[in-house]
């Protein structure tokens, strides 16, 4: 056993001495960087070469905080899916309310992200399929948000504190057929009984994005304002105002909830894909996104909210349809009035005719006619009726004309090109433009001044 043990050191004493001749020579010998093969133009060509081959998808996602925003919040996902599913690169596309459908129709999107009120919108005129719904973060490792609300909010110190206080006063939201930005928010304002179209002093709408509504409150520019649940957190987060120096109002529904919310909450944003879409990605997708609700893999690809199996969105269709009705119903008469509006001026032209021929054929004299028309009663104008009608948007003329034609609201949406809500809109600031109480009464002033041709000018003021 000694012996053996004796060999096997000299065996090994002998490799040692053998290594360490070699090792030295080993790294002499080694290829340096000057000897390694370098990357040429043409391989950095098939590598572009390469990635060009790869399909492109892209996603659309609403963005509500500008496109700038949105592109950075939503490039993680785009980055995840990429490296998810093979032989595609993904790349976000912000969208907005009134552009998301034409991107849909043209081929431009294949997939959508966006609020879902907007989904059961679009899904009236575009098959949509959510495959997903967002979980977002809720702070303190807690479980994910899958819902959201609205908050209707004001500054601290207006004295306002219901919504009641907010009759007759400013309000700011983003749009008439926003769901987080406006129509979660009517719901509540009609349960406690008030029309924010005809009760408040002023219903503007802003648009995207929702940030210039913030700061419209805190100036003073309105009284009140409405944004989706989380952005005010967001923004106090960032530095940008703090919340203290604004009153939430109609709050308290949800105790615990972590963001303010003036409102009931519906499902999160769903994740879309379009009827068309590829069903092998649309599959990988699915499969990717609820992938993410590892935390592991967030933190790898700084992913900062999670996907869940869809929700149902049945609550959204039935809020969004109760707005749409309420809406129509308050409009259906100007509506109706209109389309009747032809009829009546042409018997009342008749009726005209045929009177001045009968005080033609009594021998009435001129005088008798002066009389007859000084004893007529008069319509009152308003003082400042031509130039109100001069402030007009090009748009509001094409819409004031159409409507002046005795077209409906769907005639004239189909003949511009816009949709039967924006019509309404405009019908609206036609009439708080004038000051005039009803769509007969618009129609028959402009038709008086003149004003009743596509962009007409009266010939006298």
């Amino acid at each position: 056993m000694p012996c053996m043990r004796s060999g096997f050191a000299s065996m090994l004493g002998a490799g040692l001495i053998l290594l360490a001749g070699w090792f030295p020579r080993a790294l002499a010998e080694a290829p340096q960087d000057a000897d390694l093969p370098q990357r040429t133009a043409e391989d950095a060509e098939h590598d572009r070469e390469r990635t060009d081959r790869l399909r492109t998808i892209r996603i659309g996602v609403l963005a509500y905080r500008g496109n700038r925003s949105a592109r950075r919040r939503w490039a993680p996902l785009a980055r995840y899916l990429s490296a998810s599913v093979p032989s595609v690169r993904f790349q976000v596309q912000p969208v907005t309310l009134a552009s998301a459908a034409a991107q849909l129709e043209g081929g431009h999107v294949d997939y959508l992200v966006t609020n879902p009120g907007h989904y059961v919108s679009l899904a009236e005129r575009i098959p949509l399929a959510p495959i997903a719904t967002l979980e977002r973060p809720a702070g303190h490792n807690g479980p994910g948000l899958v819902r959201f609300g609205s908050v209707i909010f004001a500054r601290a110190d207006s004295g306002i504190t219901t919504l009641a206080d907010l009759r007759g006063r400013r309000l700011t939201a983003v749009a008439p057929d926003a769901f987080g930005g406006f129509q979660m928010a009517w719901a509540e304002f009609v349960a406690e009984g008030l029309d924010p179209f005809h009760d408040l002093g002023a219903l503007r709408f802003a648009g995207f994005p929702q940030d210039a509504i913030v700061e419209a409150v805190l100036a003073g520019r309105t009284d009140a304002g409405v944004v989706r649940t989380g952005l005010l957190e967001s923004l106090a987060a960032e530095g940008r105002l703090r919340l203290a120096d604004l009153r939430i109002l109609h709050a308290g529904r949800y105790p615990g909830w972590p963001h303010a919310v003036s409102t009931r909450l519906q499902p999160e944003w769903p994740f879309l894909a379009r009827e068309g879409a590829d069903r092998g990605v649309t599959v990988a997708i699915a499969r990717a996104l609820l992938a993410t609700r590892d935390a592991a893999v967030r933190r790898r690809f700084e992913l900062k909210s999670a996907w869940t199996t869809p929700l149902s969105y049945d609550g959204v269709r039935r809020l969004v349809r109760e707005y749409e009705a309420a809406r129509e119903g308050t409009k259906a008469s100007y509506a109706d009035t209109a389309a009747a509006l032809p009829l009546v001026l042409t018997l009342a032209g008749l009726a005209v005719i045929l009177w001045l021929f009968v005080l033609r054929a009594l021998g009435k004299t001129d005088r008798h006619h002066r009389q007859d028309r000084k004893d007529r009663p008069q319509v009152d104008l308003p003082e400042d009726a031509a130039d109100c009608f001069h402030r007009l948007t090009p748009r509001e003329h094409e819409v004031l004309s159409l409507l002046c034609q005795g077209k409906s609201t769907k005639a004239i949406a189909r003949e511009l090109s816009i949709s039967p809500k924006t019509v309404e809109y405009h019908r609206a600031n036609l009439l708080k433009k004038t000051g005039l109480k009803s769509a007969t009464s618009l129609v028959c002033l402009a038709t008086r001044l003149g004003f009743d041709r596509m962009r007409a000018r009266p010939e006298h003021a």
